[in-house]
């Protein structure tokens, strides 16, 4: 080999080096940007379903998610889990009151074993563009009795309207054992105070009313003024038929015009006098 492809050879490796060693520093950098970032994401671990999202504590795992449902478990306590249901209203029952609300929390509650619970004792909050209930109850009670494993179950449920008029309720169910750590109690309570709805919502929780029953209203109490203004000017009117006036003669007590068959006139009484036909 030359002397000239020795340099060649060696310039080669050189070069060569030089990129090998200018990509590992690239990485280390790009390494020692992406772990602070890593860390500071663990730090604020969060949990997406569709529509809505929730903060997800260490050792927490979403192990199911689907259109309509979400679980959440505890990866070291088979016991403890989150569940999310989210349904939509069908618009025919739709929720438009308080009542209405109550009622369905009321079935709800029956349907899930609680119990019958007093309207004015169910935690209900309602705002403007939300109603949300709130419920701790022991999943099977005889389990305390019989000695068994007790699960209690933390429960809440939000119902909102959105911008394109669909009621959608959500419906938040905390599980924990006896034996489940204290810790699992505080994760179960900040995951569904930290729950937030991302979808856009609309003002009112309730539908608004149409305006068609105002505007019929509206309508009905013109014409009632219209007819009574013109039955008082026919009234008061000195040939209110046209040429069918002379059969009908005016009360000289209260103006009324009437058919020249009655003596007496049909709203005060009085008796017709010889002069009072209509002319």
């Amino acid at each position: 080999m030359t002397n000239k492809e020795k340099g060649r050879d060696s310039q080669y490796l050189s070069q060569s080096s030089d990129s090998r060693i200018m990509k590992f520093l690239f990485l280390l950098l790009i390494l020692s940007i992406s772990i602070p970032l890593t860390a500071q994401d663990l730090g604020q671990r969060h949990a997406e379903g569709i529509g809505y999202g929730t903060s997800l504590p260490d050792g927490w795992i979403p192990v199911e998610s689907s259109p309509m449902e979400m679980i959440i478990k505890k990866s070291n306590d088979p016991s403890a889990r989150l569940s999310i249901l989210q349904y939509e209203i069908d618009e025919t029952n739709q929720l438009t009151s308080r009542y209405d609300i109550l009622e369905a929390i009321d079935g709800l509650y029956q349907q899930l074993g609680v119990g019958e619970i007093p309207f004015g004792e169910i935690n209900l909050t309602l705002g403007e563009d939300r109603a949300s209930f709130y419920k701790e109850y022991i999943e099977n009670e005889k389990s305390i009795q019989s000695g068994s494993d007790t699960i209690f179950v933390f429960l809440k449920g939000i119902i909102v309207r959105t911008k394109d008029n669909r009621q959608i309720f959500y419906l938040m169910r905390g599980y924990k054992s006896s034996l489940s750590d204290q810790v699992v109690s505080a994760d179960l309570d900040n995951m569904i105070n930290s729950f937030n709805i991302t979808i856009p919502l609309a003002d009112s929780l309730f539908p608004k009313s149409s305006g068609y029953g105002y505007i019929f209203l509206f309508i009905v109490i013109v014409l009632m003024g219209f007819f009574y203004y013109r039955n008082k000017k026919v009234q008061s009117s000195r040939n209110p038929l046209g040429g069918d006036s002379k059969y009908f003669w005016r009360c000289p007590a209260c103006q009324l015009a009437n058919h020249v068959n009655k003596r007496t006139c049909q709203r005060c009484g009085a008796e017709r006098l010889t002069d009072s036909v209509v002319k």
